[in-house]
């Protein structure tokens, strides 16, 4: 990675706006419920929710990935429902043997979606089809998938990051077998995502509290190995709108923010969640809006640039999120 500017001193939730992300209106007080709220019961607990990254005339069309008794033992199922102001209308659902964890939407088609869980299978799905059959698999990982994400720069390529501690690259319509496997982490790889920018790049999480980020073209070492928590590292998100900046979110119950142009300290430290942090995103709309959900059974908004960053905690679900 190139060299950047002077390490960022940590800054905690009690710091000020940093002047590398610009302050933006907040979303409202904490505790301000939203405008509209939406639900649907799923027969399985859910592990991961999508929204399709094309218009639809019907609203927003989602994809949630299911898994039977949170995916320790059982089955699974993907749901796609439409939401809109009238409500939420199932589409389309597929049943799978194995409990799902994670899902990603196709970046060329609104038709396609692919699901990552237990048994270290990847499954290719056109919602419009009738059998409920996947129409690919792919098969290369030892141990459970735990996240799948689909490249947003080439839209061609998919990734798949596993509890055996390996990372899949795949071009789901050539080939079965992945183009690039990687031994990315010693111990679990709980998660991996493309760059928003960089068609050769991402990012992994693991077991062993590290963040790593991978230049393809050189895959045989990471490119950034950062000591990013002192326990388990579930999550990691880049910045739509800076690809310097990642979150990662810990079973520690901190998230922290990366510039990886100085990653020898994290450039923001967040406190708010009580257990662990699940998942952690950046917006696609905003470039310091962050949303977090945690095993606390709670989702929390952050805007990183205001003083006092958590504008709303969610706790609407009774169990972890």
């Amino acid at each position: 990675m190139a060299a950047g500017p002077p390490p960022h001193s940590q800054t905690s939730l009690q710091a000020g706006p940093r002047a590398s992300l610009p302050r933006r209106s907040p979303l409202g007080p904490p505790g301000t419920p939203p405008r509209s709220l939406r639900h649907i019961r799923t027969k399985h607990q859910c592990s991961a929710l999508r929204f399709c990254p094309f218009p639809q005339e019907t609203g927003s069309r989602v994809a949630l990935a299911t898994s039977q008794h949170f995916g320790i033992v059982g089955n699974g199922e993907l749901l796609i429902v439409d939401v809109n102001a009238l409500g939420v209308s199932p589409v389309a659902s597929f049943d799978t043997l194995e409990g799902i964890f994670d899902c990603a939407w196709s970046e060329q088609t609104p038709f396609l979606v692919v699901i990552g869980g237990g048994g270290g299978a990847c499954k290719l799905y056109d919602i419009r089809a009738q059998d409920g059959r996947p129409l690919r698999e792919y098969r290369a990982h030892s141990d459970d998938i735990s996240s799948v994400d689909w490249n947003l720069v080439t839209g061609n390529e998919f990734l798949s990051s596993s509890w055996d501690g390996c990372i899949g690259v795949w071009d789901p319509m050539r080939s079965v077998s992945p183009i690039q496997y990687i031994r990315a982490h010693s111990t679990l790889a709980y998660a991996a995502v493309w760059s928003p920018v960089s068609p050769r790049v991402l990012a992994s999480v693991g077991g062993e509290g590290s963040l790593k980020v991978w230049d393809l073209n050189e895959p045989s070492r990471p490119a950034m190995d950062i000591a990013a928590h002192d326990n388990e590292v579930l999550t990691v998100d880049w910045n739509k709108y800076d690809p310097s900046l990642l979150i990662t979110g810990s079973v520690d119950r901190l998230l922290r923010v990366w510039d990886i142009r100085s990653p020898h300290q994290p450039m923001i430290t967040l406190h708010g969640h009580k257990f662990g942090v699940r998942k952690v995103k950046f917006s696609p709309h905003r470039d310091s809006v962050v949303v977090s959900a945690g095993y606390d059974m709670t989702t929390l908004v952050w805007d990183l640039a205001h003083s006092a960053p958590l504008l709303q905690a969610f706790d609407h679900h009774s169990e972890f999120v």
